[in-house]
């Protein structure tokens, strides 16, 4: 068991890190909206037999991550938007 809980706060210790990453990869992009359908592309899909196992969990974290990262594309692009309008 401790070699399983050790794995796992490696994994969330890093996901910072891979968000960040995430954010790098996608603004690569040469839209927004490029952007964004780029990591849509790489969220995981469901079954309807959705249970909630581990694994499920796991990937459930992963969407969110792609989540997280789009709304800092939008913000981001909001930002820029509002400082051209000025």
């Amino acid at each position: 068991m401790k070699d399983a809980l050790d794995a796992f706060s490696k994994l969330i210790d890093l996901l910072p890190v891979l968000r960040q990453a995430a954010i790098y990869d996608a603004r690569d992009q040469k839209t927004t909206r490029k952007a964004i359908n780029y990591v849509q592309h790489f969220k995981f899909k469901f079954e309807k037999s959705y249970s909630a196992t581990p694994e499920e969990q796991i990937m459930s974290s992963f969407n969110t991550m792609c989540d997280e990262v789009i709304k800092v594309l939008r913000d981001k692009a909001l930002d820029e938007e509002i400082r051209h309008h000025d």
